[in-house]
């Protein structure tokens, strides 16, 4: 048997080395608040105005690598493997024991970038909701009426998927933190 591929695939996974010293340059700059979309023990730089991931200079040589692997999605999703973008926003979000991240979604973005800079045994998963979950819950499926797909995550994955593609964190059950920076990347169609 072999699989006919009838769309590109959605979600993408690569690896990177986060340092101790990388994310110290990083996270370490970021003023973290309580934000409703982040509950239990969690906070987000997503409103921090003074600084954002992607305007620190030790995050250079990270975007430099990042860029080839937005253009290999670019190619996946059949957009023009040169086409111009930017990245719009970017934040990280902290969770300690019992802190997880609501159900949502990047509405205004094409891209999505999740880079799990640290991600301890037993502090939770990422969680996407199947796009054809609803054409698909009246056949037997081993889901059953579960729209929800656990993807397994640990330190150095970096996932990109559509900005339109719902998600969730499971929630957290470490002591240890669990660290994820988000970059919000918009194609500049013409």
């Amino acid at each position: 048997m072999s699989e006919v591929k009838l769309g590109c695939s959605l979600i993408h996974r690569f690896e990177y080395n986060f340092t101790e010293e990388y994310i110290k340059n990083i996270v370490g700059k970021l003023k973290f608040t309580s934000i409703p979309l982040e509950t239990g023990t969690a906070a987000s730089s997503v409103n921090d105005p003074e600084c954002k991931p992607h305007e620190i200079e030790e995050n250079a040589d990270f975007l430099e690598w990042l860029n080839e692997k937005i253009r290999e999605v670019f190619i996946d999703w059949e957009y023009p493997s040169r086409l111009p973008y930017h990245v719009y926003s970017s934040w990280a979000n902290v969770h300690h024991k019992t802190g997880q991240t609501e159900e949502h979604n990047h509405a205004l973005t094409n891209m999505v970038v999740s880079c799990y800079l640290k991600c301890p045994e037993n502090s939770g998963n990422i969680l996407f909701r199947d796009p054809i979950h609803d054409y698909r819950s009246m056949e037997p499926i081993m889901s059953g009426s579960n729209p929800w797909r656990e993807i397994k995550v640990t330190t150095g994955d970096v996932l990109i998927f559509p900005g339109w593609l719902y998600h969730k964190t499971q929630r957290s059950s470490t002591d240890e933190s669990r660290i994820v920076c988000t970059y919000n990347i918009k194609a500049d169609f013409k």
